[in-house]
């Protein structure tokens, strides 16, 4: 793929939920592409300047815990696919909660502390009225018992928080990241934020401890 400087890479995500759910629930979610794609030791073909992140309905897959996505290349003369939203992808931010104990046992997929990681979560997102709050329980091939368990708590502790439904969103998701895991056993718990200006971008999640 060449370096063409009129194009753009779209992120196309083929979902009803607004970009703050759509983005981290993505078959390839766009803030780890765009950082792929910055890091990467050769040239990228298109800068962090030039990916954008676009929200449509009529290509929604079947796998409804997962928002499909498709990747475009547009030059400034090519057709674009019809969309609900757009951002630049250098505007989402993300926030993941973690603690200390997720440190001392090496954990990378979630977090060990879940009852506090979600208590956490309903202080960020009173306090934060931009902020959604993102709660998955990942599985490979079969969700175990112990993470629909921490799913439910999640799902009960954030309805009767007094957030209305539409600030937070907690769901099994299949994992499809690019690195081979062990079936989960942890709570992913994150914010996402949608920013009016672009973000650095980061090699990391921003973190939000939570103890």
């Amino acid at each position: 793929m060449n370096d063409v400087p009129s194009s753009k890479l779209i992120i196309r995500l083929c979902s009803k939920e607004h970009l703050p759910i759509a983005i981290p629930t993505s078959v390839v979610e766009p803030l780890t592409l765009t950082r792929f794609l910055v890091s990467s030791k050769k040239k990228p073909a298109i800068s962090s300047e030039r990916i954008f992140v676009d929200r449509s309905e009529n290509c929604i897959g079947k796998l409804l815990s997962n928002t499909a996505t498709e990747l475009w290349l547009v030059d400034t003369e090519g057709h674009l696919p019809n969309s609900k939203e757009e951002i630049k992808a250098c505007q989402i931010q993300i926030q993941e909660f973690k603690s200390k104990k997720d440190r001392e046992k090496n954990i990378y997929l979630g977090t060990y502390s879940h009852k506090l990681a979600v208590e956490k979560l309903v202080t960020e997102l009173k306090r934060d009225f931009q902020a959604t709050g993102i709660v998955l329980g990942y599985y490979v091939d079969n969700p175990s018992s112990v993470v629909r368990k921490k799913v439910l708590y999640a799902q009960k502790n954030l309805e009767k928080s007094g957030l209305m439904p539409s600030r937070f969103e907690v769901r099994m998701t299949k994992w499809t990241g690019f690195s081979e895991i062990k079936e989960p056993k942890h709570l992913s718990v994150f914010i996402t934020k949608i920013n009016d200006k672009c973000n650095k971008i980061e090699e990391k999640n921003e973190i939000i401890w939570v103890d």
